[in-house]
Protein backbone atom coordinates (compact mmCIF):
# COMPACT_ATOMS: atom_id res chain seq x y z
CA UNK A 1 0.00 0.00 0.00
CA UNK A 2 2.93 2.61 0.86
CA UNK A 3 4.31 1.76 -2.48
CA UNK A 4 1.32 2.84 -4.46
CA UNK A 5 1.13 5.88 -2.29
CA UNK A 6 4.10 6.62 -3.36
CA UNK A 7 3.81 6.32 -6.70
CA UNK A 8 0.85 8.35 -6.86
CA UNK A 9 2.32 11.24 -4.98
CA UNK A 10 3.72 14.49 -6.86
CA UNK A 11 7.45 16.54 -5.66
CA UNK A 12 6.20 19.92 -4.38
CA UNK A 13 7.23 22.26 -7.15
CA UNK A 14 9.67 25.23 -7.15
CA UNK A 15 8.29 28.23 -4.94
CA UNK A 16 8.68 32.11 -5.95
CA UNK A 17 8.32 34.92 -3.48
CA UNK A 18 7.73 38.32 -4.69
CA UNK A 19 7.53 42.06 -3.03
CA UNK A 20 5.29 43.67 -5.25
CA UNK A 21 6.87 42.73 -8.65
CA UNK A 22 10.41 42.19 -7.50
CA UNK A 23 11.04 38.45 -6.57
CA UNK A 24 12.51 38.05 -2.92
CA UNK A 25 13.34 34.28 -2.93
CA UNK A 26 12.78 30.88 -5.11
CA UNK A 27 14.00 27.72 -4.29
CA UNK A 28 12.52 24.25 -3.55
CA UNK A 29 10.95 23.24 -0.15
CA UNK A 30 12.59 20.09 -0.30
CA UNK A 31 15.91 18.81 -2.12
CA UNK A 32 15.39 15.65 -3.98
CA UNK A 33 17.12 12.57 -1.86
CA UNK A 34 17.73 9.21 -2.62
CA UNK A 35 16.37 6.39 -0.51
CA UNK A 36 18.25 4.32 1.98
CA UNK A 37 18.19 1.82 4.66
CA UNK A 38 17.54 4.34 7.72
CA UNK A 39 15.80 6.21 5.88
CA UNK A 40 13.61 4.46 3.22
CA UNK A 41 11.12 7.48 2.13
CA UNK A 42 13.24 10.61 2.45
CA UNK A 43 10.84 12.86 0.29
CA UNK A 44 8.09 15.15 1.01
CA UNK A 45 5.26 14.54 -1.54
CA UNK A 46 1.93 16.23 -2.13
CA UNK A 47 -0.96 13.72 -1.94
CA UNK A 48 -4.54 14.54 -1.85
CA UNK A 49 -5.93 13.16 1.26
CA UNK A 50 -9.14 11.66 -0.73
CA UNK A 51 -6.77 9.77 -2.96
CA UNK A 52 -4.88 8.26 -0.21
CA UNK A 53 -8.54 7.38 1.78
CA UNK A 54 -8.92 5.61 -1.38
CA UNK A 55 -6.49 3.76 -1.58
CA UNK A 56 -6.83 2.56 1.88
CA UNK A 57 -10.65 1.58 1.47
CA UNK A 58 -9.56 -0.44 -1.67
CA UNK A 59 -7.17 -2.39 0.26
CA UNK A 60 -9.65 -2.69 3.15
CA UNK A 61 -12.03 -3.98 0.44
CA UNK A 62 -9.67 -6.79 -0.82
CA UNK A 63 -9.45 -8.07 2.76
CA UNK A 64 -13.06 -8.18 2.96
CA UNK A 65 -13.56 -5.47 4.86
CA UNK A 66 -15.14 -2.15 4.37
CA UNK A 67 -15.03 1.58 6.37
CA UNK A 68 -18.31 2.49 7.87
CA UNK A 69 -18.78 6.16 8.14
CA UNK A 70 -20.81 8.02 10.38
CA UNK A 71 -20.21 5.96 13.28
CA UNK A 72 -18.39 6.11 16.40
CA UNK A 73 -17.09 3.14 18.46
CA UNK A 74 -18.11 3.09 22.44
CA UNK A 75 -16.41 -0.26 23.49
CA UNK A 76 -13.11 -1.97 22.63
CA UNK A 77 -12.28 -5.52 24.15
CA UNK A 78 -9.85 -7.82 23.30
CA UNK A 79 -9.37 -11.75 24.79
CA UNK A 80 -8.18 -14.94 23.50
CA UNK A 81 -11.06 -14.75 21.31
CA UNK A 82 -10.59 -11.94 19.19
CA UNK A 83 -11.77 -8.21 19.63
CA UNK A 84 -15.35 -6.91 19.91
CA UNK A 85 -16.15 -3.55 18.92
CA UNK A 86 -19.44 -2.18 19.97
CA UNK A 87 -20.59 0.19 17.43
CA UNK A 88 -23.11 3.41 17.53
CA UNK A 89 -24.55 5.07 14.12
CA UNK A 90 -23.75 9.02 14.83
CA UNK A 91 -25.60 9.64 11.39
CA UNK A 92 -26.95 8.31 8.61
CA UNK A 93 -25.44 7.61 5.16
CA UNK A 94 -27.51 10.39 3.39
CA UNK A 95 -26.60 13.33 5.99
CA UNK A 96 -22.67 12.50 5.00
CA UNK A 97 -23.73 12.88 1.28
CA UNK A 98 -24.52 15.86 2.06
CA UNK A 99 -20.96 16.95 2.93
CA UNK A 100 -19.20 17.64 -0.30
CA UNK A 101 -22.47 19.45 -1.78
CA UNK A 102 -22.00 22.25 0.79
CA UNK A 103 -18.07 22.21 1.16
CA UNK A 104 -17.06 21.80 -2.18
CA UNK A 105 -18.38 25.71 -3.21
CA UNK A 106 -17.13 27.47 -0.38
CA UNK A 107 -13.48 25.55 -1.10
CA UNK A 108 -13.68 27.10 -4.72
CA UNK A 109 -14.32 30.62 -3.19
CA UNK A 110 -11.80 30.64 -0.30
CA UNK A 111 -9.61 29.95 -3.59
CA UNK A 112 -11.29 32.68 -5.39
CA UNK A 113 -10.64 35.00 -2.41
CA UNK A 114 -7.31 34.11 -1.76
CA UNK A 115 -6.13 34.47 -5.59
CA UNK A 116 -7.78 38.40 -5.42
CA UNK A 117 -5.59 38.72 -2.80
CA UNK A 118 -2.78 38.01 -3.65
CA UNK A 119 -3.02 39.68 -7.38
CA UNK A 120 -3.98 42.80 -4.90
CA UNK A 121 -0.46 42.29 -2.98
CA UNK A 122 1.37 42.47 -6.27
CA UNK A 123 -0.25 45.50 -7.35
CA UNK A 124 0.92 46.64 -3.74
CA UNK A 125 -2.87 48.27 -2.79
CA UNK A 126 -2.75 49.78 0.21
CA UNK A 127 -5.87 47.74 1.67
CA UNK A 128 -4.01 44.69 0.05
CA UNK A 129 -3.85 42.66 3.61
CA UNK A 130 -6.52 44.20 5.43
CA UNK A 131 -9.26 40.99 6.50
CA UNK A 132 -13.15 41.99 6.69
CA UNK A 133 -16.17 39.34 7.21
CA UNK A 134 -15.46 37.27 3.77
CA UNK A 135 -12.38 36.48 4.99
CA UNK A 136 -13.25 35.73 8.18
CA UNK A 137 -15.65 33.46 6.45
CA UNK A 138 -19.03 35.18 8.96
CA UNK A 139 -20.90 35.41 5.71
CA UNK A 140 -20.78 31.47 5.04
CA UNK A 141 -24.10 29.93 4.26
CA UNK A 142 -25.85 27.16 3.18
CA UNK A 143 -29.09 28.51 1.45
CA UNK A 144 -29.43 26.31 -1.72
CA UNK A 145 -28.30 23.20 0.10
CA UNK A 146 -30.64 20.19 0.50
CA UNK A 147 -30.16 20.41 4.56
CA UNK A 148 -31.83 23.95 4.70
CA UNK A 149 -35.69 24.18 4.90
CA UNK A 150 -37.63 27.41 5.45
CA UNK A 151 -37.40 31.43 5.56
CA UNK A 152 -33.84 31.04 7.97
CA UNK A 153 -32.94 27.29 6.61
CA UNK A 154 -29.11 27.63 5.88
CA UNK A 155 -28.35 31.03 7.65
CA UNK A 156 -25.74 31.11 10.35
CA UNK A 157 -27.43 31.31 13.61
CA UNK A 158 -26.88 34.67 15.47
CA UNK A 159 -25.67 34.63 19.03
CA UNK A 160 -28.32 36.28 21.82
CA UNK A 161 -28.36 37.10 25.35
CA UNK A 162 -30.50 35.12 27.61
CA UNK A 163 -31.12 34.96 31.10
CA UNK A 164 -27.91 33.71 32.91
CA UNK A 165 -26.28 32.72 30.10
CA UNK A 166 -25.67 33.19 26.04
CA UNK A 167 -27.78 31.19 22.93
CA UNK A 168 -24.07 30.07 21.89
CA UNK A 169 -24.06 28.26 25.55
CA UNK A 170 -26.85 26.14 24.46
CA UNK A 171 -25.75 25.32 20.81
CA UNK A 172 -22.15 24.63 22.11
CA UNK A 173 -22.19 20.58 21.43
CA UNK A 174 -22.00 17.60 19.11
CA UNK A 175 -25.87 18.20 19.24
CA UNK A 176 -28.70 19.73 16.91
CA UNK A 177 -30.49 22.03 19.32
CA UNK A 178 -34.28 22.81 19.07
CA UNK A 179 -35.63 26.31 19.74
CA UNK A 180 -39.27 26.41 20.05
CA UNK A 181 -40.48 30.37 20.66
CA UNK A 182 -43.36 30.95 22.84
CA UNK A 183 -45.22 28.67 24.81
CA UNK A 184 -47.30 26.84 22.53
CA UNK A 185 -44.38 24.08 21.82
CA UNK A 186 -44.20 22.60 25.57
CA UNK A 187 -45.46 19.12 25.30
CA UNK A 188 -43.20 19.03 21.67
CA UNK A 189 -40.23 19.95 23.69
CA UNK A 190 -40.91 16.92 26.29
CA UNK A 191 -41.59 14.78 23.20
CA UNK A 192 -38.34 15.89 21.47
CA UNK A 193 -35.73 15.40 24.59
CA UNK A 194 -37.18 12.07 25.29
CA UNK A 195 -37.32 10.57 21.56
CA UNK A 196 -34.20 11.63 20.59
CA UNK A 197 -31.70 11.97 23.51
CA UNK A 198 -28.31 13.30 23.38
CA UNK A 199 -28.43 13.90 19.48
CA UNK A 200 -31.44 17.01 19.90
CA UNK A 201 -31.18 19.04 22.22
CA UNK A 202 -35.34 20.94 22.43
CA UNK A 203 -35.84 24.58 24.49
CA UNK A 204 -38.65 26.61 24.66
CA UNK A 205 -37.93 29.85 24.04
CA UNK A 206 -39.97 32.85 25.91
CA UNK A 207 -39.98 36.54 26.88
CA UNK A 208 -39.76 38.28 29.78
CA UNK A 209 -42.43 37.63 32.05
CA UNK A 210 -43.41 33.89 30.61
CA UNK A 211 -42.68 30.15 31.66
CA UNK A 212 -39.96 28.21 29.72
CA UNK A 213 -36.62 26.84 29.42
CA UNK A 214 -34.65 29.64 27.85
CA UNK A 215 -35.11 33.41 28.82
CA UNK A 216 -35.09 35.95 25.73
CA UNK A 217 -34.41 38.98 27.90
CA UNK A 218 -33.67 41.27 24.82
CA UNK A 219 -36.37 39.57 22.46
CA UNK A 220 -33.00 38.91 19.98
CA UNK A 221 -34.54 35.36 19.39
CA UNK A 222 -37.85 36.59 18.47
CA UNK A 223 -37.07 39.39 16.49
CA UNK A 224 -34.85 37.45 14.54
CA UNK A 225 -37.02 34.17 14.21
CA UNK A 226 -40.32 35.47 14.86
CA UNK A 227 -42.75 32.51 16.21
CA UNK A 228 -42.65 28.49 15.12
CA UNK A 229 -39.54 26.25 15.67
CA UNK A 230 -35.64 26.77 14.41
CA UNK A 231 -33.42 23.76 14.42
CA UNK A 232 -29.81 24.61 14.93
CA UNK A 233 -27.35 21.65 13.45
CA UNK A 234 -24.23 21.08 15.23
CA UNK A 235 -21.69 23.52 12.87
CA UNK A 236 -24.14 26.87 14.36
CA UNK A 237 -26.67 26.89 11.01
CA UNK A 238 -30.07 26.83 11.00
CA UNK A 239 -31.67 23.68 9.07
CA UNK A 240 -35.18 23.57 10.13
CA UNK A 241 -37.27 26.77 10.20
CA UNK A 242 -41.05 26.47 10.10
CA UNK A 243 -43.82 24.55 12.18
CA UNK A 244 -44.22 21.25 13.69
CA UNK A 245 -45.67 19.70 10.44
CA UNK A 246 -42.57 19.50 8.75
CA UNK A 247 -40.26 18.81 11.64
CA UNK A 248 -40.41 15.20 11.63
CA UNK A 249 -39.48 14.40 8.54
CA UNK A 250 -36.32 17.05 8.60
CA UNK A 251 -35.67 15.09 11.61
CA UNK A 252 -35.56 11.96 10.01
CA UNK A 253 -33.44 12.57 7.00
CA UNK A 254 -30.25 14.54 9.55
CA UNK A 255 -30.57 11.77 12.73
CA UNK A 256 -30.58 8.54 13.53
CA UNK A 257 -33.60 7.77 15.10
CA UNK A 258 -36.57 8.83 12.98
CA UNK A 259 -39.09 11.13 14.70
Amino acid sequence: MIDEILATGRIYPPIRAYSGDQVVWEGVMHEHREPEAAVPYPMVLMQPQWRIEQIMRERLAGLGHYVELGTEAITFEQDEDGVTVTLKRAAPERLLDTYEEERLPVAADVLGISTRLYARARRNEQDAHVRDEETQQLLLGYRDGSLAAGERGGERAPDATLEGGRLFDALRGPHFTLLALGTAHAALVKEINATYGAAVHAHTVVQRGEAGDLIDVDGQVHDHYGQGLVLIRPDGYVGYHGDESGLGAYLFEVTVTGA
